[in-house]
């Protein structure tokens, strides 16, 4: 975690993330960056899955039925995982959202429990529109499934339904939160990651910015009132 945010104050200054994109896209790469630059949580929704495939615990086992098959884990399955994972972390810290949400049911749901907490979230999108990007992201899943030992990797059949399943059920969430005046970052998942990962932190930084300018605004106010 860099210098400037290891105080709490500053930490609360980094927003809550939706990291957004289909399977291939890199999410999990950015998010590890962010988390080790500024000291996120990251909670993965395919994480969560496979940890409970793991324990063998009931979710998990319902949930790999249809993860093998490349489909989406039913709302309520997600939902009891996410809910379980948040009480095991620190209250305060800034968090990825991680394929979550997938659906518009999750994201009404998700949007209530942000609500509920009283914290603000930014949505990254990392995308890929065309089919040469979709087939890159293709390639990118096949070379990861050598070695991940994931069954949904080494599939192309799967991977197609998966990034089917994402264009037909997830990405038209990018324009309902857009609609709803959501804060929406896009862009191209195709490209270095460096230089993802460069504008990833400027959404941070802009963010902070804001945050900063609000605590300026309010100081001034108190100031003049006294």
């Amino acid at each position: 975690m860099t210098e400037s945010f290891k105080d709490k104050e500053a930490v609360q200054q980094c927003p809550n993330i939706v990291l957004f994109g289909p399977p291939g896209a890199g999410k999990g790469e950015q998010g590890c960056r962010l988390a080790e630059e500024y000291g996120y949580v990251i909670l993965g929704t395919g994480d969560l899955f496979r940890k409970n495939l793991e324990n063998k615990t009931p979710l998990g086992i319902e949930a790999k039925g249809y993860m093998d098959k490349g489909e989406l884990v039913p709302d309520e399955l997600v939902i009891l995982m996410v809910e379980e994972h948040l009480e095991t972390i620190p209250e305060g810290a800034p968090l990825i959202f991680d394929g979550f949400p997938r659906t518009e049911n999750q994201r009404k749901l998700f949007n209530e429990f942000m609500e509920k907490r009283g914290e603000e979230f930014e949505v990254v999108a990392l995308t890929a529109y065309s089919a040469e990007e979709v087939d890159k992201l293709i390639g990118r899943l096949l070379g990861r499934g050598k070695t991940s030992g994931r069954s949904d990797d080494q599939n192309e059949n799967t991977i197609l339904t998966r990034i089917s399943n994402y264009e037909k059920q997830t990405g038209p969430l990018l324009n309902n939160w857009e609609q709803e005046g959501q804060y929406v970052h896009k862009h191209s998942a195709i490209g270095k990651i460096e230089d993802i990962q460069e504008w990833i932190q400027g959404i941070v930084k802009e963010y902070s910015k804001r945050v900063e300018d609000v605590l300026s605004e309010d100081t001034a106010k108190e100031e003049t009132k006294s």
